[in-house]
């Protein structure tokens, strides 16, 4: 009697011990999506900021990994680009198409048949004073740093890493395009 308690006691804690493992797969699995949101005031309306960042021809002048995009245009997705990045060494090939466009803002997204997610969203807004906020918010699987990296990067140094990268984008479009004083 008392080996049987032992036994059930075992094949209980085996159980607990296989569900707690699926539970944590399932739960690493679904937060490997990183989302940063960075946004700079523009001394532009918003039309003009807007237009300007919905042109992916442009994306080379103020993200400095990218080197070069490709409009394409398919029949399932409608028009996007595929990027061309280089990150150190490593380069990268991610096709995007725009999901969403409305006054004020635009979405850029991998289609379901890309390995790793990524969403770009462009969004712009008027101020009072007769400038505007751009906000870029990024959203994409961290899984796909280990495309440039020997092995995948934990998710706090991927936003502190891209974050710091976002800020400079912004700066940088923000010279681009504001009129010099």
């Amino acid at each position: 009697m008392k080996s049987l308690k032992k036994n059930q006691l075992r094949s209980l804690l085996k159980f607990a011990f296989i569900g707690i493992c699926f539970l944590n797969i399932g739960y690493a699995h679904a937060q490997q999506i990183i989302t940063i949101t960075r946004s700079i005031e523009i001394d532009l309306p918003k039309e003009e900021i807007l237009e300007y960042v919905s042109d992916l021809n442009k994306d080379h002048i103020w993200r400095d990994e990218v080197d070069s995009m490709l409009l394409i245009t398919s029949e399932v997705y409608g028009n996007g680009a595929i990027e061309h990045s280089s990150f150190g060494k490593n380069k990268t090939i991610t096709p995007t198409f725009v999901t969403q466009k409305t006054d004020h803002s635009i979405t850029f997204e991998t289609p379901d048949t890309v390995k790793y997610y990524l969403a770009s969203i462009r969004e712009v807004e008027s101020l009072d004073n007769g400038k505007s906020t751009f906000t870029y918010h990024l959203r994409f699987d961290n899984t796909m740093t280990k495309e440039i990296s020997p092995f995948k990067i934990p998710k706090f140094i991927t936003k502190m890493f891209y974050g710091k990268r976002m800020k400079k984008y912004l700066k940088v479009l923000k010279s681009e395009i504001e009129p010099q004083q």
